[in-house]
């Protein structure tokens, strides 16, 4: 059995996966977008202690929801669940994209950190 791992596919649910047109996506993505409230590439930097004053990358252009794990096979999407989704600008979201296996473990801690039961 292989150790799990950042890219790896999330478990299998039971639950109906959620389509990102439907209503139940649109729900998770306008609470996406309010529990983020803009770029979360700063912050997630922050909490994973990677933060450094020559490094900082501003934001830039529109900000989008984007799923953070890995799909598992061109053309196919991860889950549309709020624990695999982030606010991400322009800029950081092709970073996200060109350099997954730096950025996914930083959401993904981020992720750990702001949906952890009270």
């Amino acid at each position: 059995m292989r150790a799990a791992s950042p890219f790896a596919l999330p478990p299998k649910r039971k639950a109906k996966k959620i389509k990102v047109e439907s209503p139940d996506g649109r729900a998770e993505m306008a609470y996406v977008r309010a529990r983020d409230n803009g770029c979360v590439a700063q912050r997630a930097l922050f909490l994973y202690g990677q933060l450094r004053s020559d490094i900082v990358t501003l934001c830039e252009g529109r900000i989008e929801v984007d799923h953070v794990r890995a799909s598992g096979g061109l053309g196919l999407k991860s889950e549309t669940i709020r624990t695999n989704l982030v606010s991400l600008c322009s800029h950081h979201h092709k970073l996200k994209t060109d350099w997954g296996k730096t950025w996914r473990p930083i959401l993904l801690a981020y992720l750990a950190r702001v949906e952890r039961a009270p």
